[in-house]
């Protein structure tokens, strides 16, 4: 056991990020539960180890139900920790590309108001939220790359619809496709 433990611990050192420093990302991104599109911002600081800290700071959604014209803004917190894998000190060719792996927990804030089901409503929700997250992400410079991220989400939704209270769980996933600035 001791053994596959300090193998794992090598070979992570092996694909390790050295880049260190701040970072500033912009994303467009679709949630495929809610069917929404989203823009939110990330802001981040690499370590030489490889290991991020990330905090999504806000993201807005237009997330009209045509069927039932009910628009809403979507307010959204998440931290982050991710870790990068070097993929050019496994592979030459593949010089500026990395994958990376993490975790995230936060809080969603929705506020609603609209016409749903044919008379005016109005919501609040404050969800508790994690997910697990993977992407990959290519250095075009040594300051700016394109990243494709992933998030496999959960959240705990405490509802107060038109003075009626609910409470649900559900699961989700996050596409989201943007630019990343290092500073």
């Amino acid at each position: 056991m001791k053994k596959v433990l300090l193998t794992s611990v090598l070979c992570l050192g092996v694909f390790a990020s050295a880049n260190a420093g701040g970072y500033i990302a912009g994303y467009g991104s679709y949630n495929t539960k809610s069917e929404a599109w989203g823009l939110p911002i990330a802001v981040g600081y690499a370590f030489e180890n490889g290991i991020r800290l990330e905090a999504d700071v806000f993201g807005t959604s237009d997330l009209s139900d045509t069927k039932d014209n009910f628009g809403m803004r979507l307010g959204l917190q998440q931290a982050k920790v991710l870790y990068d894998f070097d993929m050019a000190k496994a592979e030459s060719s593949l010089k500026g590309l990395k994958v990376y792996a993490g975790l995230g927990i936060g809080a969603i804030d929705y506020d609603a108001e609209g016409d749903y089901m044919g008379s005016d409503k109005t919501m609040r929700t404050f969800d508790l939220d994690g997910a697990f997250i993977g992407g990959v992400k290519y250095s075009i410079t040594n300051d700016i790359a394109v990243d494709l991220q992933y998030n496999r989400g959960w959240n705990y939704a405490y509802a107060i619809f038109d003075g009626n209270t609910n409470s649900t769980s559900s699961g989700y996933n996050v596409i989201k496709l943007g630019a990343v600035y290092n500073f």
